[in-house]
């Protein structure tokens, strides 16, 4: 989640039962956070990233031994970061994977249409395509 400030998260979710398990970084618009239910927050570590991905992640593991790296993310802004995005989403692979083999990928990537397949072959699908594409329901705020 892109937050103000490092405590957002935290000051805003944590009534509603949520903690903040990846840490906070900076991000070029604010911060990022990543914000799981307490339960769930209990079966979980913190992976730790490079500073320059604007992410953070942590590794889950499910009742039923099932591990999951997931990762909120703010990436490069603008057409002219591309590269840079690329980068960062190749970094960030290496380093979810290094935890586990199932991922969830979650933030803003700032990515263009153009660089859909690049991205795609690092990353895997987007969920809102594997979903179908619904344009009534491609933006989330």
């Amino acid at each position: 989640q892109e937050s103000p400030f490092p405590s957002f998260g935290t000051d805003v979710f944590e009534e509603q039962g949520y903690v903040s398990v990846g840490g906070t970084t900076l991000s070029h618009c604010g911060y990022v956070d990543l914000m799981l239910k307490k339960q769930l927050a209990k079966q979980s570590r913190q992976i730790s990233l490079d500073s320059n991905l604007s992410s953070v992640a942590c590794r889950i593991v499910l009742p039923n031994k099932t591990t999951i790296s997931v990762s909120s993310s703010h990436l490069a802004p603008f057409k002219h970061g591309a590269s840079t995005r690329f980068r960062q989403c190749q970094h960030l692979r290496e380093s979810l994977l290094q935890e586990s083999d199932n991922m969830i990928l979650l933030g803003d990537y700032n990515m263009r249409q153009s660089e859909d397949t690049s991205i795609e072959n690092i990353l895997g699908i987007d969920a809102w395509k594997a979903a179908g594409s619904n344009y009534r329901s491609k933006f989330t705020w």
